[in-house]
């Protein structure tokens, strides 16, 4: 099993679209898609997590984060980055994009948001 370690992370892309005339209880949907592209000559990966929440009428409300992480890894055999790994890289960027949208959900004028953690088993196959 390999050694996965965070080396940094960016906001690649953010919007926040706020046009809630009211304060009050809002329905959210939230989606997510998180992809791992792993360079074999370099030991490194690039993990993107994307997560979208918004109201049925985007134009009320709408948060898309789109982040990024830079990992090292080590000890990955035969070129392949088996889904093991892709779920630590997850595991560690997630608490980071959790963060960020309970901030901008709370500067935005909502209660606070978390995002429930989503099973990846699907995604990384």
């Amino acid at each position: 099993m390999g050694k996965i370690e965070l080396l940094g992370y960016k906001i690649s892309r953010l919007e926040l679209l706020n046009g809630l005339e009211e304060s009050g209880e809002v329905s959210l949907s939230d989606h997510m898609e998180f992809s791992v592209r792993f360079e074999p000559g370099e030991d490194m990966a690039v993990a993107v997590l994307e997560q979208y929440l918004g109201m049925e009428d985007s134009s009320k409300f709408c948060l898309k984060l789109v982040w990024e992480g830079i990992f090292h890894v080590d000890g990955i055999r035969n070129g392949k980055f088996p889904k093991e790994e892709q779920l630590k890289c997850y595991d560690s960027l997630s608490p980071y994009a959790d963060q960020i949208i309970r901030m901008l959900s709370i500067e935005s004028g909502l209660m606070e948001v978390a995002v429930e953690k989503k099973d990846l088993e699907p995604v990384c196959g």
